[in-house]
């Protein structure tokens, strides 16, 4: 064989893992990289060699997915062992009236149960389509409000379509990339681990009806236990056997209701007041950390500026070569803040005023069925969402305006406390004053003299002039008003 061509197969064979070990890295298992990296390393190499892209494919994959392995099996044994339990104790004897009358209904219940599990399996929460589709046509009043996502430091959102570098594709605005599935879903609620995929757009309604379903089996189970146990006991009920049997099924009855429960408000909650999606909730709840403290940064420097000692030179303060903002402008821009950070509330509740919101409760329900309430809301293979994901009709002007004025009263309020707290300096005169300090400094074991208060402004200056660019906060500008 030419040697050669030989060589262009080692280097070949060299490169393939290092191209797989990237895509790894960077979660994009499901790309070509990946498919050629394990043909062309299958194909080539010898021994561990061939099989080290598998190994690592395997750990990431159970990295990912493994709560989602470990959720799903538990789901299918309790479905399971709850239904051998109800079959082998809770419908005896079996010619009990209530129990003949039972057993058809929650046969029919427990077959909804899992058909709906079915459905919010294989139909996903609606993936994001190609570009070749167009983007986004947003409102103006939505752009508005997304827009407002700028001003979130740690992680900023917008209004705008983007590109999502781990699936390699366009990603519209409102949709978000899930790191277990490894791909983009439009309107993502939130990953649900017994399910194995991700909630939102398209089978968010599916979620509904399964989380329904099991509060129907739930209560059908109690009624079953509480019938058994006090009208037809079984034989040795009242031994040490029989009461930890029953005291196992109560506590079996009582985790899944928990978990049901916990689910079902948490998803109807954030509906009732406006939000599809609790990724899309979560944003703006980070934004309104940062106009939480904002607010406090604004109240401190509020407050250090209520007792000056400087001489008023023109509505500002003045002190050593100093220039800082009239304390009306930051008072009046908290409260600005303030103003706007209530519009964006509910009266009386820890939840935030949603995008989409709507008059009534069944109305916002409604938004995640895609249709008036009817019987139909039941059916468990339905999708669900309201018109167009990518082109939103409903949703609500005032609460997005109330957001955009939120932004704006947020972006006023740091500039005035840019202008306090990063104030302009003349470096001659600051020189001077430094040196006229240094002639007051106490010498050591005389701290505490009796030295003019404003003495301790001067290290905040120092500290400005040798890093302009550094922060300078509320307890500096406390400093600088003594």
């Amino acid at each position: 064989m030419d040697e050669n061509f030989k060589a262009k197969q080692r280097k070949a064979a060299a490169a393939v893992p290092s191209a797989l070990d990237e895509s790894l890295e960077s979660g994009n298992c499901s790309s070509g990289v990946c498919r050629e990296a394990d043909a062309e390393t299958l194909g080539k190499g010898h021994g561990t060699a061939a099989l080290r892209p598998r190994v690592l494919w395997a750990g990431r994959f159970l990295l990912r997915r493994g709560p989602d392995i470990i959720a799903v099996g538990w789901y299918w044994s309790a479905v399971v062992v709850g239904h051998w339990y109800t079959i082998a104790e809770l419908l005896q004897p079996p010619d009990c009236l209530l129990s003949q009358v039972v057993w058809p209904c929650y046969l029919v219940v427990h077959a909804l149960l899992n058909v709906a599990w079915i459905g919010m399996v294989y139909h996903g929460p609606g993936r994001t389509p190609p570009a070749s589709d167009g983007p986004s046509e947003l409102p103006e009043d939505l752009v508005s409000a997304l827009a407002t996502g700028r001003l979130c430091k740690e992680k900023p959102f917008g209004a705008k379509d983007d590109w999502c570098s781990p699936c390699n594709m366009w990603k519209p605005a409102l949709a978000h990339h899930c790191s277990v599935c490894g791909r983009c879903s439009l309107w993502m609620d939130h990953h649900c681990n017994f399910a194995g995929t991700c909630v939102g757009f398209r089978n968010l309604r599916l979620y509904l009806v399964w989380l329904l379903y099991g509060h129907a089996l739930m209560g059908l189970w109690i009624l079953l236990s509480f019938r058994r146990m006090w009208w037809t006991p079984p034989s040795g009920f009242w031994g040490w056997g029989g009461w930890a049997q029953w005291v196992m099924w109560g506590i079996y009855i009582y985790k899944n209701l928990g978990t049901l429960f916990f689910y079902c408000t948490v998803t109807v909650g954030k509906l009732a007041a406006g939000w599809p999606s609790w990724v899309l909730l979560t944003k703006f709840y980070g934004l309104c950390e940062v106009a939480i403290q904002l607010e406090k940064d604004a109240a401190a420097s509020a407050s250090a500026l209520e007792q000056p000692t400087f001489a008023p030179t023109g509505g500002s303060f003045t002190c050593f070569g100093v220039t800082s903002a009239p304390k009306g402008g930051i008072a009046g821009e908290l409260a600005a803040l303030r103003g706007a950070m209530k519009e964006v509330s509910r009266a009386g509740q820890v939840t935030l005023r949603g995008l989409f919101s709507r008059p009534s409760l069944i109305q916002n329900v409604g938004l995640a069925f895609g249709e008036e309430p009817s019987w139909r809301w039941l059916l468990p293979l339905a999708t669900g969402g309201t018109g167009n994901p990518l082109q939103p009709e409903f949703y609500n002007a005032d609460v997005c305006k109330s957001w955009a004025s939120l932004a704006t009263s947020m972006s006023r309020c740091e500039a005035e406390l840019e202008a306090l707290v990063r104030p302009r300096f003349n470096l001659e005169d600051l020189e001077a004053e430094q040196q006229r300090a240094e002639s007051f400094r106490p010498s050591e074991g005389t701290a505490g003299s009796g030295e003019p208060r404003c003495l301790v402004a001067t290290d905040a200056l120092l500290t400005y002039r040798q890093d302009p660019h550094k922060q300078l906060g509320p307890h500096s500008l406390g400093s600088l008003s003594l």
